[in-house]
């Protein structure tokens, strides 16, 4: 019961105490929008930062909101450097040599080649020989017929023939000369010596360029029937 009045009490002191309602206070202002932080990674050549080159890594608010970290935007530098080449290892010892392998099956043997075909033909005078000559065309006889078909040829060569040389032009006959008048009947002389002539053949050369006959003509002085040279 007693605690029953304590509450009942209090209650009424609450109730009696109540004023009434003050006036709404003002909203504050709102806040400016922050700014966005930016990192910029590029490459670092090997130089004073990192003796073997690495990453250039920078930071910084963007200022401007152009989403690019500026050069006058950067706060702050830092590299991640590769790691120095460490001293070559020395080399280990060869490892023993493996046991030679088995000889590989003999492969099965090659197809027979196809063989070549020459042909020739006369080809007339024209285009490819002036003077004529003859067609020579040659190829692979792929169906192995023995015969060089259309198909097969692979190439063709022209042997022509040469120009005829031209035909001397025959000498001029000289003309006849008149006849002469008939002299005066001589006195009857003594029986003279009998005439003989002797032939031979003459080479080419100063008397006669193609060859020819040599003819001797003279008297029987000695009467022996022989024409002996002077």
């Amino acid at each position: 019961m007693t605690d029953k009045k304590i509450f009942l009490l209090a209650f009424a002191l609450l109730a009696a105490c109540s004023g009434s309602d003050g006036t709404s206070g003002t909203s504050g202002t709102d806040g400016a929008d922050g700014v966005s932080g930016l990192v910029s990674v590029s490459e670092e050549a090997a130089g004073e930062n990192c003796d073997s080159g690495g990453q250039k890594i920078e930071s910084g608010i963007d200022t401007n909101s152009n989403t690019l970290l500026d050069a006058e935007e950067v706060t702050g530098t830092q590299y991640v450097c590769n790691g120095g080449s460490g001293e070559n290892g020395t080399s280990g010892t060869n490892g023993t040599d493996g046991t030679d392998g088995t000889d590989g099956t003999d492969g099965a043997d090659g197809a027979d080649g196809a063989t070549s075909l020459v042909e020739t033909s006369v080809e007339g005078p024209g285009l490819n020989c002036a003077n004529g000559g003859t067609l020579v065309t040659y190829g692979i006889d792929d169906d192995a017929s023995g015969v060089l078909e259309a198909g097969e040829i692979d190439g063709t060569t022209y042997v022509c023939n040469g120009t005829d040389g031209t035909n001397g032009t025959d000498g001029t006959d000289g003309t006849d000369g008149t006849n002469g008048t008939n002299g005066t009947d001589g006195t009857d002389g003594t029986d003279g010596l009998t005439s003989l002539v002797a032939l031979s053949v003459e080479p080419a050369g100063a008397n006669c360029p193609f060859a020819g006959t040599r003819v001797d003509s003279g008297v029987d002085d000695d009467g022996n029937g022989t024409l002996i040279s002077a």
